[in-house]
C-alpha cells in the first residue's frame, strides 16, 4: 500500500512540476519595446519546480531542510571551511555577517561601522 502511494506521489510531482504558474512567461510573442519583461522576482523553471515538491512532499523540512544541509556541506567542501550557514536574501547576508564581525571583533551595539557605498550600473 505504501509504495503505491510513494509512486502515486512521484508521478503527480513529475506532472505538477511541468505545470507553469501564471506568473512565468514564454516570451513567444516578444515584441520590442511593447512586452513586459520579468526582471525580477520567482523565475523557477521544471527542474526548481520538481525539486520543491520533493522538497516538501519527502522532505524534513521545507525552508531549510536536507537540500539546504546537503548545500552547505559541499559548500563548505569546496571552499574549505569548516561551516557555511544559507540565508535567503543578500540582506539576511549582510545582518549575518555584521552579527558575526561583532561577536569577533567585540563590538557593541551602538559603536560606529563606517561602510563603503557599493554602485552597480546594471542598465546601460
Amino acid at each position: 500500500m505504501t509504495t503505491v502511494i510513494i509512486d502515486q506521489v512521484e508521478q503527480a510531482i513529475k506532472v505538477l512540476a511541468h505545470v507553469k504558474p501564471p506568473y512565468v512567461k514564454t516570451y513567444q510573442d516578444f515584441q520590442p519595446g511593447k512586452t513586459f519583461v520579468q526582471y525580477s522576482g520567482q523565475w523557477w523553471d521544471e527542474d526548481e519546480m520538481e525539486m520543491a515538491l520533493r522538497a516538501l512532499v519527502h522532505g524534513s523540512w521545507v525552508t531549510s531542510g536536507d537540500y539546504v544541509d546537503q548545500f552547505q556541506k559541499e559548500f563548505s567542501k569546496k571552499y574549505e571551511v569548516p561551516y557555511s550557514h544559507m540565508v535567503n536574501s543578500g540582506s539576511s547576508a549582510n545582518l549575518v555577517m555584521v552579527t558575526a564581525l561583532k561577536k569577533h571583533h567585540g563590538w557593541k551595539d551602538g559603536d560606529g561601522l563606517i561602510l563603503e557605498t557599493i554602485k552597480v550600473k546594471v542598465v546601460d
